[in-house]
């Protein structure tokens, strides 16, 4: 397809610099269209230098509105355009498809300057471009006859955009580390391999490890990076040059002001101590531990000073300085409860987790208000707020609390959601939760669905968020974040014993097989004198019901020991059993019914002791009947 050669910049060409800083000049302002020689080729860098266009001003991108009509240059393609064809210049590591798929524009489209603007935002969006333009010239190819009203121009055009991509890192090493390890230091960075290089990023990046390094006590350590660009290939190599320096030792910690308790109490609750070596970032938490400690003791009215510093001028050596106001201890007075009208009294005391007349202890305190709001919440009534009024009484001498209730209606389920499965059905975990829609809000069911979905095996952990149904002011809508874990062990091991010698033995088990939480495993032990094979399928649901199904089959083979002979005789059994078990109340009660059969077989008996053992087969069978009753929290680490 033929191009004319006549051609215009269709946008100013937004710059930054070389590695990502974005570049504005001036105000909107309206500027006449520029002459564009149709003789030559050129008019891009002319363009380009001068960055003139009819309603345009470079950097700021809105469309500057004339009073007046403007007569377009010789050689300026009217708009709107109709879009002939969309190419790129050269690109060396960014596929076409990428700029197609960041753009709007499409060929046979109806396309206008607005259009070609917020394109070239969406291709800088992308963060691979260090300046992108575009270019607009006419195609020898008409325009469709639907779009010649309003079409500027009688052919189609063909939009050329004009990149300079940002290089590409390549390899990224780091010369100087001997305490900190590469992996380390790379799970800091922000940039990675193949990603455009920016300078922005790569300034937060030397500061992290540098900031990495100082949170490993290397006070002294200096970080700088280098860049080397290959232009042809537009990639560049990231190195980053560490002076480690020597590790900053704490040579003393001082606590000033304290009186009720020995220091070297306090001293242990910190991470900073004595001749350890100092981190910053534990340093606020150590404060905290101490704060805590004197609530947790009766000292509520405690204030800390800011940690002071003094460091060695070789950075090697660091004294801590705290001070502590401690203010006088209190003791539990009484305890009173007022507002409440869903729970008793005798309720309401039983989530005081402190006794009156004991040290007073903010843990316990706020142990007391989570208490209460755990049994409203079971209750339902999600939104009731307890404030608690602490007030000392001077008569006792000791803190008196009282907790107002306000006590909320109750709640109800709107939607249950689980998010976060991706091997697992949805329905899978969904059957699990035993708390619908419609129900009242209930933490204790809450509680119980979260339990029975992480006994499933193969969950590692459950996130419950419970958020306001917008359209229903009295209902909550729960999300099950479940993060999955390995569904699938395979397991050896080696056993001996004086009978049977040496044997080995290979498990593998599979937790959440097709994944419909089906639990799968086969075993096989094996050893000069047995040969074992075990296979074991379970279900754990039948259908909709909460009913297990299952089945057994093994084959062993044993040479056994009678009298003083190790080798008395072969017994080979084959067999196998099927396994019904029906759940109630939540798990909590358990139903097995089991049905076994086994063919055994004795042979290879020697010849002294076949008056007393006879070869032959025989068939034994059973059924069995199990209740259980399980209140475990978690079947795999209980806590309760």
């Amino acid at each position: 397809m033929k191009s004319f050669p006549m051609s215009v910049l269709a946008a100013a060409v937004l710059s930054s610099s070389a590695l990502g800083q974005t570049v504005s000049s001036g105000t909107p302002t309206t500027i006449e269209p520029p002459a564009v020689s149709t003789e030559s080729v050129d008019g891009l860098t002319a363009a380009a230098s001068s960055a003139t266009l009819p309603g345009l001003s470079t950097g700021s991108w809105t469309t500057a509105v004339s009073s007046a009509p403007v007569e377009p240059a010789p050689g300026v393609v009217p708009h709107p355009w109709v879009i002939g064809d969309i190419k790129a210049a050269v690109l060396k590591n960014i596929k076409m498809s990428t700029i197609r798929g960041a753009i709007k524009a499409r060929k046979g489209d109806l396309y206008d300057r607005p259009d070609l603007d917020k394109d070239i935002q969406a291709l800088l969006g992308l963060g691979l471009f260090e300046r992108v333009g575009a270019e607009v010239s006419l195609l020898d190819k008409k325009v469709p006859e639907h779009f010649r009203k309003v079409s500027g121009a009688d052919r189609q055009v063909l939009l050329n955009f004009i990149v300079k991509e940002k290089p590409v890192i390549r390899k990224i090493t780091f010369e100087g580390n001997k305490k900190l390890s590469r992996g380390v230091l790379s799970d800091v960075l922000n940039l990675k391999v193949k990603d455009p290089l920016d300078r922005f990023k790569l300034d937060e990046d030397r500061d992290k490890l540098l900031a990495k390094y100082q949170e490993k006590g290397f006070l002294d350590a200096s970080v700088e990076d280098s860049v080397v660009v290959d232009t042809a290939a537009v990639s560049a190599n990231i190195v980053f040059k560490v002076s480690e320096g020597p590790k900053s030792r704490i040579e003393l910690v001082e606590l000033s002001g304290v009186k009720a308790f020995k220091p070297k109490v306090l001293l242990k609750l910190m991470k900073n101590r004595r001749k350890k070596v100092y981190f910053a970032k534990d340093l606020p938490e150590d404060v905290k531990k101490i704060e805590a400690h004197y609530k947790n003791n009766g000292f509520l009215d405690v204030q800390l000073s800011s940690p002071f510093l003094t460091v060695s001028r070789d950075k090697t050596r660091i004294n801590i300085s705290l001070g502590v106001k401690e203010g006088r201890a209190y003791r539990f007075g009484e305890t009173t409860f007022a507002g409440y009208l869903v729970c008793t009294s005798s309720e309401l005391a039983k989530t005081v987790e402190y006794r009156k007349g004991r040290l007073f202890s903010e843990e316990k305190f706020e142990e007391t208000i989570r208490g209460i709001q755990e049994l409203y919440a079971d209750r339902g009534r999600l939104r009731t707020r307890i404030v608690p009024v602490k007030t000392f009484n001077a008569q006792t001498d000791r803190m008196d609390v009282r907790y107002e209730i306000v006590e909320g209606p109750i709640s109800y389920v709107g939607h249950v959601d689980v998010e976060g499965n991706k091997s697992t059905l949805t329905r899978v975990l969904r059957r699990e939760v035993v708390i619908k829609p419609g129900d009242p809000f209930r933490s204790s069911r809450v509680r119980r669905s979260v339990e029975k979905i992480r006994n499933l095996g193969f969950i590692d952990d459950v996130d419950l968020d419970v958020q306001p149904t917008p359209s229903d002011p009295d209902k909550v809508d729960l999300t099950f974040d479940v993060t999955e874990g390995k569904p699938g062990v395979l397991t050896a091991g080696a056993a001996y014993s004086s009978v049977d010698g040496l044997i080995g033995t290979l498990s593998l088990q599979h937790l959440n097989l097709f994944k419909r939480a089906q639990r799968a495993s086969v075993q096989w032990s094996f050893g000069a004198r047995v040969q074992d094979y075990s296979v074991s399928w379970t279900t754990p649901w039948v259908g909709d019901h909460p009913t297990s199904l299952g089945f057994d089959a093994y084959n062993t083979r044993r040479i056994n020991p009678f009298n003083t002979s190790l080798s008395a005789y072969v017994e080979k059994r084959t067999g196998g059993s099927i396994r019904l078990g029906p759940r109630f109340e939540e798990d909590k009660y358990l139903l097995n019914f089991t049905y076994a059969i086994t063919r055994i077989t004795i042979q290879n008996v020697q010849n002294q002791f076949l008056g007393t053992l006879s070869e032959g087969t025989s068939i034994q069978s059973s059924f069995g009947v199990e209740l259980a009753r399980d209140t475990r929290d978690s079947i795999w680490d209980p806590a309760r």
